[in-house]
C-alpha cells in the first residue's frame, strides 16, 4: 500500500475502504493527466481537469509518490510553483492543510552545514503571513534573512509577526525573471 493510500486510510479513520480505493484511482487518473499535460498532448479541457487534480497531486508530490514521476528542479519548478498556488481550494483541503504539510519542511542537519557564526544569508521568498521557517533559520543559525512577500495584506501580517526581529529585512514585492507590475488575485 502506498504512503498516499495509508495517509488516506488514516484520514478516514479506517472506516471506508472504498474511499481508499477511490483516492488511489483519483491519483492514477490525475497522474495520467499530469503526464499528458507535461508532454504537451492536451488541450484546454484536459488542462482544466488537471487543475481539478491539484489536491491529490500536491498531496502525493511532497511525499514523492506520483506514479512514474520524478521531480526535476531545473525543469519543473515553475510548473509546480504555479500549480501549487495556495488558494481557497488548496487552503481548505485537509490533505494540504498548512500544519500537516509543514511537518515535511526542511530539517537539520543541512548539507553542507549552515554557518552558526552569523555570516550566512538566506532569501525567504513567499513568506506568507509569518515566515516561521525564516524565523527558525535566523534564530538557529544567525542567518541574515531577506524576507519577500508580494501580497499587501499578507505583508502587513508579516510585519507584525516579525516585529520582534528587526534585523530581518522585509520586502513587499516578489522576485522573478523580469521587472514588472502585476496584480495578485484571489482564486475562487
Amino acid at each position: 500500500m502506498s504512503v498516499y493510500a495509508r495517509a488516506s486510510l488514516v484520514l478516514h479513520g479506517g472506516l471506508l475502504a472504498a474511499a481508499l480505493v477511490e483516492d488511489e484511482a483519483e491519483l492514477e487518473a490525475c497522474t495520467r493527466l499530469l503526464h499528458a499535460t507535461r508532454s504537451g498532448m492536451t488541450g484546454e479541457e484536459e488542462y482544466s481537469q488537471l487543475m481539478d487534480c491539484r489536491v491529490p497531486l500536491l498531496g502525493a508530490l511532497h511525499k514523492d509518490e506520483i506514479p512514474g514521476y520524478r521531480y526535476n528542479a531545473t525543469e519543473d519548478c515553475h510548473f509546480w510553483g504555479h500549480f501549487g498556488t495556495r488558494d481557497r481550494k488548496i487552503e481548505g483541503s485537509k490533505l494540504l492543510d498548512f500544519s500537516r504539510v509543514a511537518a515535511y519542511r526542511l530539517s537539520e542537519p543541512f548539507d553542507p552545514v549552515l554557518p552558526a557564526d552569523g555570516s550566512g544569508s538566506a532569501l525567504y521568498i513567499g513568506a506568507h503571513r509569518g515566515a516561521e521557517d525564516g524565523v527558525h533559520l535566523h534564530l538557529a543559525y544567525g542567518l541574515q534573512m531577506h524576507v519577500f512577500e508580494p501580497s499587501v495584506t499578507f505583508f502587513q501580517s508579516l510585519q507584525e509577526a516579525l516585529s520582534p526581529y528587526p534585523e530581518m529585512k522585509l520586502y513587499n514585492f516578489g522576485l522573478g525573471a523580469r521587472t514588472r507590475w502585476t496584480s495578485l488575485q484571489l482564486s475562487e
